[in-house]
Parts: C-alpha cells; structure tokens; sequence
C-alpha cells in the first residue's frame, strides 16, 4: 500500500457526480501489475496525475486491456466497481475472523 495515501483516486475529470471519488488502495494495489500493462504508469504515478478514469479502473480491477471496457458507461463502470469494493471487503472481513 502507499505510504502516502490510504485511497486511490477516480480521475475528477472522467468522475460523474454519483460515483465513488476514490477506492481503498489496498484494493487497487493487487492489480499494479495490470495498470502497469494498461498504462505504462506505477500505480503511484496514476494517482499523482489524478487517478484513473471509471471505465480504466474495472479495466485494472478486472485484469483486463483498456480496449475491452473504453466504451462502458459511466452507470456500468460505477456498478462493477461496487461489485468489485463489496465483495473485497466481504472477504477481508471474513478473513479477518
């Protein structure tokens, strides 16, 4: 996880008023490995410029190429993201016991 920031941000740009602003970092920081693919960025270096848009960030979250989600709406990018912070934080909890 960063040591400088407990969340990672959804780009304010690409951010409609009824998504999430940011996600945990820890359930971001799994998939550097597809954002790097993706971007050619460090995790680190795509929230210092902002963040990644809702659409790149299922893409990230899901292991998949930007091409597969660029053309999702914002409402379905907003949904998979739930889906994807429920159940993470269904499992940490769960793990935790």
């Amino acid at each position: 996880m960063s040591g400088r920031r407990p969340y990672f941000p959804v780009h304010p740009v690409c951010r409609p008023d009824h998504g999430p602003r940011e996600i945990p970092w820890a359930l971001i920081q799994p998939h550097e490995r597809q954002a790097q693919k993706n971007h050619d960025q460090t995790l680190e270096r795509l929230a210092e410029r902002g963040g990644l848009s809702l659409q790149e960030m299922v893409a990230v979250l899901d292991g998949l190429g930007w091409n597969l989600v660029r053309k999702m709406e914002d409402d379905q990018a907003v949904v998979r993201i739930l889906s994807i912070w429920r159940q993470w934080a269904y499992e940490r909890w769960w793990t935790k016991k």
